[in-house]
């Protein structure tokens, strides 16, 4: 931010040289010799003034700030196709316990390991079918096999993308989360509670797995803008209906995988190219939106191109559809949007938590998970 303002200052400084230059230059009135010298001494003077800048440290603000970072999820399956025929091994449910870090300190590998809070007492349990599920902690260290370690990874959703994006390499760091080796299969309309206990804390939250809303129907169609161009080209964007029962009451969020890319949250564009949505987008259920893949967050517009968020001609495609409830939504609209809404002038929004207890912050989500797969068609 410093080389960008310093820039702009001496961007405005030459500017204002340019023009006492052709004042000089063009003026009706001569000037004496010693306002020409004073010309060169001035713009020397606001050269001096573009450079004086310095840095600024935000204060620690006293106080209870939370230190503990909740992340804890339960999936549900319905829909025509399982985990198993998309070759997705199905989530149990897990929970990744972290601690915060101040504002102006580093985030690397070599403070990465550390974050990561052992030891606590972590529960999941049902509401409608009473039982209680406890997760056991299991760190990616504990393992040596490059298989069991890559399913491991896998079980969480996780991928090297993730962490290059950091700067962090799984072979380089641990990962440490609480999960449910039984692999509990969960229901569709359930109600679930999680209780944590650490450091002689307790942390308590709730979700559910709302009934599922399917997509109705998905089109591959040309991208917007130059249709003779793209009608010589491979490129298609994916377009998806869903009829939701109550618009204003339902909440989606969405992922996909494009071939063997790993699979990615989405990035919606009908929502400022966040992951989740909002039932109301899809009208009375007739109106089509477009649907962009998901990529890295580092991916950039390719010149010419625009293949951000679109798919080529044959390309294979899996999208998982997750209808989640109102508190789920709120959370990732809110953190998405303080991720996107970055710049000297933005302005931040305290994300919607949904995690109970003095220290803690984060969310507890449920998911309804309903999978689409096929091929992007020539035509």
């Amino acid at each position: 931010m410093q080389n960008r303002m310093g820039a702009e200052h001496g961007s405005r400084v030459n500017n204002l040289l340019g023009q006492l230059h052709q004042l000089v230059r063009h003026s009706k009135y001569k000037m004496t010799q010693k306002y020409s010298i004073f010309l060169p001494v001035l713009g020397f003077f606001l050269l001096l003034l573009a450079a004086c800048e310095e840095d600024f440290e935000p204060p620690t603000i006293p106080g209870n700030r939370p230190d503990i970072v909740i992340d804890a999820y339960v999936e549900a399956y319905g829909g025509d196709l399982s985990p198993d025929d998309v070759g997705i091994v199905a989530r149990p449910a897990y929970v990744v316990l972290t601690r915060s870090i101040p504002f102006g300190d580093s985030f690397n590998s070599d403070n990465f390991d550390d974050l990561f809070v052992h030891d606590a007492k972590v529960s999941i349990s049902t509401v409608n079918d009473p039982r209680t599920i406890d997760l056991q902690e299991i760190c990616l260290s504990s393992t040596q096999d490059s298989v069991l370690r890559a399913q491991i990874i896998g079980l969480t959703g996780l991928n090297s993308a993730d962490f290059t994006q950091l700067g962090i390499d799984f072979n380089e760091t641990d990962f440490c989360f609480y999960i449910d080796f039984g692999a509990t299969a969960f229901e569709i309309g359930e109600t679930f509670n999680l209780s944590i206990e650490v450091e002689e804390r307790t942390f308590t939250a709730t979700t559910t797995t709302p009934p599922i809303v399917p997509l109705s129907d998905i089109q591959f169609r040309l991208p917007p803008g130059d249709s003779a161009f793209f009608s010589q080209s491979r490129l298609r964007q994916m377009a998806v209906r869903a009829s939701p029962p109550d618009s204003i009451d339902t909440f989606f969020r969405y992922f996909t995988q494009r071939n063997d890319d790993p699979m990615y949250k989405g990035n919606a564009s009908i929502s400022g190219f966040r992951s989740v949505l909002q039932g109301r987008v899809f009208g009375n259920g007739e109106e089509f939106i477009a649907l962009p893949r998901g990529q890295a967050r580092d991916s950039t517009f390719e010149v010419g191109g625009n293949r951000f968020g679109n798919y080529r001609t044959n390309d294979d495609y899996l999208v998982k559809w997750c209808t989640i409830d109102e508190a789920h939504f709120d959370y990732w609209n809110s953190t998405e949007f303080n991720a996107l809404n970055q710049g000297f002038f933005s302005t931040y929004t305290q994300p919607q938590f949904n995690i109970e207890g003095e220290g803690a912050i984060g969310i507890f989500g449920g998911y309804s998970v309903a999978f689409y797969a096929g091929k992007v068609p020539r035509n």
